[in-house]
Order: structure tokens, then C-alpha cells, then sequence
């Protein structure tokens, strides 16, 4: 089934509005966040040689 961005993007506004979220997200604060998720994936890729897939 694929999937609506925009319905996906609207429920998640929709989540954050609920709960007065929007001061946090600032410039600053989601470059951190999404480095800080970046860096989740990437220590699945960390110790693979090229030829592993995890």
C-alpha cells in the first residue's frame, strides 16, 4: 500500500500541535536531532566490511 506524504506529514503536525511542540523546532534543534539520528543508522554500518550488508 503506498504511503500519502502528505497525509503522513499532516498527522505528524497534527501530533505536535497537540502537545505545543513547535518552540522546539528550531534550526538548531532538528540539525541536532537529525545528526544525532544519522548517527543511530550509521553505527549499524560502522564495523561492516563492503561486502556485509546488515
Amino acid at each position: 500500500m503506498p504511503v500519502d506524504f502528505w497525509e503522513l506529514e499532516r498527522i505528524v503536525i497534527e501530533f505536535m500541535d497537540a502537545r505545543k511542540w513547535k518552540k522546539y523546532h528550531t534550526l538548531k534543534n532538528l540539525a541536532i536531532s537529525a545528526v544525532v539520528e544519522l548517527g543511530e543508522l550509521f553505527d549499524h554500518f560502522q564495523w561492516l566490511s563492503d561486502e556485509e550488508d546488515p
